[in-house]
């Protein structure tokens, strides 16, 4: 009896399973239809990057994706920094500025990056100033890159929202705090041409960001000019270390490198 129970029940569930004939006829269409062919890469008119609209690569506004208010899509770079020319490259390779502290805190900032950070960054990525080495540039530029793009994100972000709570203007200050972490960040995009970020570096970069986030974020609560300065006292850095990689550059030197 419970054989034949058991067998009646088999039967019921391969039938239940079996595919209908619907089913069949639209998996044998589906079979005779030829894949869509995979459009040709193009070019993006913002990023210069190639690539299919979808894959990240296209800027959302270059995008054709149609705008939900059907109005025509364009996009413009608000942020235009000052394209320098030859002359002036020149004229501030001679003489670099540099800022003489005077107050305290001008004196605590200018020792944390000038003589704590500037000194161990240079240990730890083993950078030369006089021969540099091409791995000691990659770890150097790519960390330096995003931590420099940290403070004025920081503070931009606090201003604004400062703004929002005081129901008052900012008269300027977090368009130009934003303007400078987009430079950073551009700067960081084209150390990327050039250099290839291993795991190492990565994890260093996102262990960076977050300890230069909450430290920058308490620095500006309790005393914004103190992170203006080390924002100030970074760039002097930043500039120094390229002024040692255009001069190592263009001196020859007894053992070269290999190039990356």
């Amino acid at each position: 009896m419970l054989s034949s129970l058991r067998s009646r029940t088999l039967r019921g569930l391969s039938r239940a399973f079996r595919p209908s004939a619907f089913l069949r006829a639209t998996t044998m269409r589906m079979s005779t239809i030829a894949p869509k062919p995979k459009a040709d890469p193009e070019k993006c008119e913002v990023t210069g990057e190639i690539g299919n609209d979808g894959d990240f690569k296209q800027h959302f506004r270059m995008s054709k994706q149609e705008h939900p208010l059907k109005v025509k899509k364009a996009w413009q770079n608000p942020m235009q920094n000052h394209v320098w020319s030859k002359a002036e490259i020149e004229e501030r390779m001679n003489d670099l500025p540099t800022h003489t502290p005077e107050t305290l805190t001008d004196k605590a900032m200018h020792f944390l990056v000038k003589t704590v950070l500037y000194r161990t960054f240079n240990l730890i990525t083993g950078f030369d100033r006089t021969n540099p080495t091409a791995k000691s540039c990659e770890w150097r530029l790519i960390i330096l890159e995003s931590v420099a793009g940290v403070p004025g994100m920081v503070a931009a972000g606090m201003r604004h929202f400062r703004s929002l709570r005081t129901l008052r203007r900012d008269y300027g200050w977090i368009h130009t705090l934003l303007e400078e972490a987009e430079n950073e960040r551009m700067h960081l995009l084209v150390c990327l041409k050039m250099f290839d970020a291993g795991p190492l570096t990565r994890l260093a970069v996102v262990a960076s960001q977050y300890t230069m986030v909450g430290f920058l974020g308490l620095t500006y609560l309790l005393h914004p000019k103190a992170l203006h300065r080390f924002v100030g006292y970074l760039e002097e850095t930043a500039s120094q270390t390229y002024f040692d990689l255009v001069t190592a550059v263009n001196t020859p030197v007894r053992t070269p490198h290999p190039p990356p």
